[in-house]
Formats: structure tokens, sequence, C-alpha cells
């Protein structure tokens, strides 16, 4: 008994939650796309009629629902640095910290961006 060999448990303890943490990021990014395609769909279709002015004060419900539709997707856009930080921190840190860097300005922008519609 004393000459078998150990089995690691942590380590495929850590791959299936790195597994876990990458099908998360990716349901997320699809999710996020859809929702920011869809908001984009409903301003675009609002900012982009003959009249503009008018199509606004006639829709704003429509627009104030697309902008939120952009806002949730600004929340997954910040959750993937932070969820993917661990996951690229194995590889490189400072990779790790540009990807969570990146993806918060990204988000700031887009909020900003949607805060001003």
């Amino acid at each position: 008994m004393q000459d078998q060999p150990q089995v690691t448990v942590p380590n495929q303890l850590s791959r299936n939650n790195f597994r876990t943490t990458a099908r998360v990021i990716g349901v997320l990014y699809l999710a996020g796309m859809v929702v920011g395609i869809g908001g984009n769909l409903l301003i675009q279709s609002i900012l982009g009629a003959p009249d503009p002015l008018s199509a606004v004060a006639a829709r704003t419900v429509m627009l104030a629902i697309g902008a939120v539709l952009w806002l949730s997707t600004v929340a997954g856009d910040a959750a993937h640095g932070v969820l993917m930080f661990p996951v690229l921190k194995r590889h490189s840190e400072l990779a790790a910290l540009g990807y969570f860097g990146a993806r918060i300005i990204d988000a700031t922008f887009i909020a900003v961006m949607a805060l001003l519609i």
C-alpha cells in the first residue's frame, strides 16, 4: 500500500473550475452580444428615421429600452475582465491585468455612449 502513487485531486478540481469559468464566460459573451445587438437595433431604428427628433419624441420608451440593453451589455463586458483574470493569471499576470483593464475601459466607453443617447 505504501508504493501506490497518490492522485492529486486539487489539480483535477482546478481544471474543472477553469472549464466552468470558461463556459460561464462563453455564455456571458454570447448573451451580451445578442442583447447588445438587440439594443443597437432598437436605437438605430429610432435614430435612423427620416426625422429623428420626432421619432425620439414618439418612441422614448423604445429608446430607453435600447439604452438599458446597452447598459446591461456593459455589465457583461466588465464581468469578462473579472472572470478571465484568474485564468489568464496562470499564464502571465501582466496579460491578465492588461485584459482586465482593457475590458473595464471598453465597458466605460460603451456606458458613456449609452448614457449620451
